[in-house]
C-alpha cells in the first residue's frame, strides 16, 4: 500500500504532475487520496506578443494587484490547495510577486528571458532570496524563433547562459507544433551544448480556427511522429545528459509502460476539475475557475472567485463539464480530445468547401 506521506512536491508544477500520476498509476492507490492544486494566472501583461501565446499575453494586458494577488492566494492555501502563482512575464512590478510564490514554496518561474538580460543583477538576488530554483524559458527553433515571437533568439539563449552560470536549473520549454516537429533533435542537441537540465515539450493548442496559427496544430499523424522522436531521445546514450518531460495532452506512450498507461487503463488518466482523487483546477486573470487552462471558456467553467463585502472568496459552478466531451471517462486529456474534436470539424469543414468549389 502505498503512504500517503510518501507525496514529495518540489515546488514545480510538473513535479507536482509527476509525482501525481506517480500514485494514480498504482494498484494500491489508497481509497483516501485526494490532492489539491490550483494554478492562479495573476497577469496577462507581457513584453512581447508572441503568435502562439494562448494566454493573450499582450503588453497592454492588465494583472492583478499585489492585494488581490495576495489574499487569493491565502484563501486557497487555507482550503488546503497547493498554489501555483503565475504571471505572463516577470516584469519589475510584479516582483514582490515572488513573496507569494515563496509562500507557497513554488521554486520555479518562466520566462521569455527578455528581463533577464537587461535586469540579472537585480533580479537574480530576489530570486535566490524568495527560494527560486528553476527558471523555465520559452524559446524555439533557429528557423522560427525570431518570427513566431517577434524577439531576437540570441537575446534568450544569453539569458540561458547567464541563468546556468548563477546557479538555476534551467528548463527549456518547447513547443510542438507543424513547423516545430522535426527540428526536435537538433534542438536537443543545441541544448545539451548550452548545458541545460531539462526539455519541456509542450503540446501546441489552439481552440480558434480562424487564428493565423491554427495550421500549426498536430494533426493525430504528427503526434505518432512525435513520440518517434521521443523513443529516439530516452534511448540515446548522448541524451542522457538531460531530462526529458512533456504535457499529456501529447497522450500515452505507445512503445513503453509506464504510470501514466498504468493511470489510464484505472481512468484515472486526466487530472483535470474536481473529482476522486484530485482538484486540478485553473484560474484565468479574469478570475474565472476552470478544469484546466485546454479546457476553459465559459461552457467550462466551473467556478469564479468575487469580492464579497472587500474580502476575496471563491464558489463552485454547478456544471457538468465532462458531458460536453464526447467520450470522456479520464482514460485520456480533456484538453486534447476537445483540441481532437476541433481539428476533425475543420478538416470536414474544408474538405466539404474544397468538394463544393469543384
Amino acid at each position: 500500500m502505498i503512504n500517503l506521506n510518501d507525496f514529495n512536491y518540489d515546488g514545480r508544477q510538473e513535479g507536482f504532475v509527476e509525482e501525481t500520476y506517480s500514485f494514480l498509476g498504482s494498484e494500491n492507490l489508497p481509497d483516501n487520496f485526494h490532492q489539491k492544486y490550483i494554478t492562479i494566472w495573476m497577469s496577462r501583461e507581457c513584453n512581447s506578443k508572441c503568435k502562439h501565446c494562448y494566454q493573450k499575453g499582450d503588453p497592454r494586458g492588465r494583472g492583478w494587484d499585489y492585494a488581490k494577488a495576495d489574499a487569493v492566494t491565502d484563501l486557497f492555501l487555507k482550503d488546503g490547495y497547493i498554489v501555483h502563482p503565475i504571471v505572463n512575464e516577470w516584469l519589475p512590478h510584479y516582483w514582490d510577486f515572488l513573496k507569494i510564490k515563496k509562500k507557497c514554496h513554488s521554486t520555479e518561474i518562466t520566462t521569455n528571458g527578455i528581463l533577464i538580460t537587461s535586469r540579472y543583477k537585480e533580479f537574480f538576488p530576489l530570486l535566490h532570496e524568495n527560494n527560486i530554483s528553476d527558471i523555465k524559458f520559452t524559446i524555439f527553433p533557429k528557423e522560427c524563433h525570431n518570427y513566431i515571437t517577434g524577439r531576437k533568439r540570441e537575446n534568450v539563449i544569453q539569458a540561458i547562459k547567464l541563468s546556468l552560470k548563477d546557479g538555476f536549473r534551467v528548463t527549456l520549454n518547447y513547443v510542438v507544433m507543424k513547423s516545430t516537429l522535426h527540428t526536435i533533435p537538433s534542438f536537443v542537441e543545441e541544448a545539451i551544448k548550452l548545458g541545460v537540465h531539462e526539455i519541456y515539450f509542450m503540446y501546441y493548442f489552439c481552440i480558434d480556427p480562424k487564428n493565423n496559427m491554427y495550421n500549426q496544430v498536430l494533426s493525430p499523424q504528427d503526434i505518432k511522429c512525435f513520440w518517434k522522436y521521443w523513443q529516439m531521445l530516452n534511448n540515446s546514450e548522448y541524451t542522457q545528459k538531460i531530462k526529458f518531460s512533456k504535457m499529456a495532452a501529447f497522450g500515452l506512450n505507445p512503445y513503453n509502460e509506464d504510470h501514466y498507461r498504468k493511470a489510464s487503463r484505472c481512468k484515472r488518466f486526466c487530472l483535470a476539475g474536481r473529482w476522486e482523487y484530485l482538484d486540478f483546477l485553473y484560474m484565468d486573470p479574469e478570475g474565472k475557475i476552470y478544469p484546466c487552462n485546454m479546457v476553459s471558456g465559459k461552457k467550462y467553467q466551473i467556478g469564479e472567485i468575487f469580492d464579497d463585502d472587500g474580502i476575496w472568496n471563491y464558489r463552485f459552478i454547478d456544471n457538468n463539464w465532462q458531458d460536453k466531451l464526447k467520450g470522456f471517462n479520464r482514460s485520456m486529456c480533456a484538453g486534447r480530445m476537445e483540441t481532437n474534436r476541433i481539428w476533425h470539424e475543420t478538416q470536414t469543414s474544408i474538405k466539404s468547401d474544397t468538394s463544393t468549389s469543384k
